[in-house]
């Protein structure tokens, strides 16, 4: 059985600081583009592969094994046209000189990333791993982050949230609101953790794709939505303004937030909705069961901004307050009864 020693150079150091063409077959050629490698940069780590496969060589052909030790390199612009040049001078010497099987040698986790090209062609019978030894775990821990963060769901996971923290961080700073900067954030993050464990990320993203589709097709469902999304940003900044300054507790400060921008966030989201249905409305004719939201929401705004105005007032709220507490609540359930009662009444086609 015939066995080729590989050495890879994803990247391309070889072509690029030696000038030398790959594939390079042989022991005094291999040996020869490691002194030029070493010449033109002693601190190279692919050097140390092409060593490594020269010794493998020797100590296979000392057992009698027929074997020959070659260097393929690829492209500075690793990804597909590097894997695609060492894909196609693999072949070559494969079909050259059909060779039995393979052993893998290169200088860390990047160029093992064509592990799978070389298996799909020819078995491998062993992989040698050569790095510089103070360089070994940061390289591997680079190459192990660059590949997690390809993978757009770990990106969108993780630099959300930190992305998020100096977001809040710059509008506490802007606003003047430093002491309350920690708090700020705590509750950011809170709420980013809570959307993510109930799973309400997939519709946000749904959401962001509608936003995009309205733009591209010029629907007024765009406008919509533009209208909305600025009026949250009104409704939390209104609602960090009114509660930024409360000494009584973090009780009082959430429900200031609450009364301070419960409106801003109902008409948003009424806005919201209306985009909503108007893309269902003319994408597939039909309102969907989505009418009945405004009314839900309008309830939720009754009842959210009764419930904070009796909390704020707590301490001299008397007779008249307890009042105004259940009308709110009598009305955000009517409300919400008189949304599906409207619902209920729209034609069949109109409610799927």
């Amino acid at each position: 059985m015939s066995i080729a020693v590989l050495c890879i150079d994803r990247d391309d150091d070889i072509g690029r600081k030696t000038g030398m063409k790959t594939p390079i077959i042989g022991r005094g050629n291999n040996l020869e583009v490691a002194e030029k490698l070493g010449l033109a940069d002693p601190g190279e780590s692919d050097l140390n592969a092409i060593y490594e496969g020269v010794r493998l060589y020797d100590e296979l052909k000392r057992a009698g094994k027929d074997v020959e030790v070659i260097t393929l390199s690829g492209d500075q612009e690793v990804g597909y046209i590097s894997d695609e040049i060492i894909k196609n001078q693999l072949e070559f010497i494969l079909d050259e000189y059909g060779f039995d099987s393979v052993i893998l040698v290169s200088d860390g986790a990047e160029d093992e990333f064509i592990l799978p090209i070389v298996e799909s062609r020819v078995k491998v019978d062993s992989i040698r791993r050569v790095v510089i030894k103070q360089s070994e775990n940061i390289e591997s821990a680079y190459y192990l982050l660059k590949e997690v963060f390809s993978n757009p769901k770990v990106s969108k996971r993780f630099l959300v949230p930190i992305g998020l923290v100096f977001l809040m961080y710059g509008v506490s700073l802007f606003i003047g609101a430093q002491r309350s900067v920690v708090a700020t954030i705590l509750t950011v993050l809170a709420v980013y953790i809570l959307i993510v464990s109930l799973g309400w990320g997939d519709p946000m993203e749904r959401f962001a794709g509608s936003v995009k589709e309205s733009l591209l097709e010029g629907r007024a469902s765009f406008i919509m939505y533009i209208v909305g999304i600025m009026l949250v940003v009104i409704g939390i900044i209104q609602g960090l303004t009114g509660c930024l300054g409360a000494t009584e507790g973090y009780l009082t400060a959430i429900m200031l937030f609450i009364n301070e921008s419960v409106w801003w966030f109902v008409v948003a989201s009424i806005f919201l909705i209306i985009g909503s249905i108007l893309d269902s409305y003319f994408k597939e004719g039909k309102y969907g069961r989505k009418l009945v939201f405004p009314f839900f929401t309008l309830a939720t705004g009754i009842i959210l901004w009764g419930t904070s105005s009796y909390v704020v007032s707590i301490e001299n709220a008397g007779l008249g307050a307890i009042r105004n507490l259940l009308f709110s609540m009598i009305g955000g359930v009517l409300m919400a009864v008189i949304g599906i009662w409207i619902t209920k009444r729209l034609p069949v086609r109109a409610r799927l």
